[in-house]
């Protein structure tokens, strides 16, 4: 008659053993990260950023773990950058590239920095332009940065690229250079506006050079008639 009751009891046994298994396991597991414990975590790799990379990666999505690397100083040392970069995701992580590219100069970063890549060249294309002189080697050095040199947007860099801000505008390179019309029509009035404080009433000219362009004679003839009237 002893034996239902040994049964009952090792029953009854097994459940507390269940229980207490149950019990340590809560114990031990850690409750998730919240919104408040998250940020006061940033806010303390801010302060300390050798934290970041115990940290960042424990909070609980991408965009808090992104505002976390954030917080983090920008290396000066590029691989170190490139680190910081790829721990980032998503919009973030791209424009970590591109003004890595920016800053180190380098084009080969704008491969990483996703819906800005062509920005990304352009911004290096316009940063290094100034020292071509040259219409091919300027064409050349475009093309090096992966840019279609065809385009209309990109054509019209190479155009700002070797007028804008020059002393004098040699308008038959445009002749040289894609979209010519294009060209023509934006150093013509470049010309135009630079034209009148160029003008020397006195000697009725310009030091403004057409190099024998019409259109760009027919615009100084216009200024000196409209700001240095004659005085006959």
């Amino acid at each position: 008659m002893a034996r239902p009751h040994y049964q009952a009891s090792s029953r009854f046994l097994l459940q507390l053993m269940s229980v207490a298994g149950l019990l340590t396991l809560q114990s031990c597991s850690k409750a998730p990260i919240g919104l408040t414990e998250a940020l006061a975590l940033i806010g303390q790799v801010e302060q300390t950023p050798s934290r970041a990379e115990k940290v960042c990666p424990t909070l609980p999505t991408q965009d808090l773990q992104n505002q976390c690397w954030l917080t983090t100083p920008i290396p000066s040392d590029p691989e170190e950058t490139n680190t910081r970069c790829n721990h980032l995701t998503s919009t973030p992580r791209s424009e970590c590239f591109f003004n890595m590219a920016e800053k180190q100069n380098d084009v080969q970063f704008c491969a990483q920095s996703g819906p800005f890549e062509w920005d990304c060249r352009t911004h290096i294309l316009q940063q290094n332009c100034g020292r071509f002189n040259s219409a091919q080697a300027l064409i050349q050095y475009t093309s090096s940065l992966q840019l279609n040199v065809g385009s209309l947007g990109v054509a019209g860099l190479i155009h700002r690229c070797l007028f804008f801000g020059k002393s004098q505008f040699n308008i038959a390179l445009c002749e040289t250079l894609p979209h010519p019309n294009h060209c023509r029509d934006w150093v013509t009035s470049l010309y135009k506006e630079k034209v009148v404080t160029s003008l020397n009433c006195k000697h009725r000219t310009s030091n403004l050079k057409t190099f024998g362009d019409e259109d760009l004679e027919a615009l100084r003839t216009e200024a000196l008639q409209t700001h240095c009237p004659s005085q006959e």
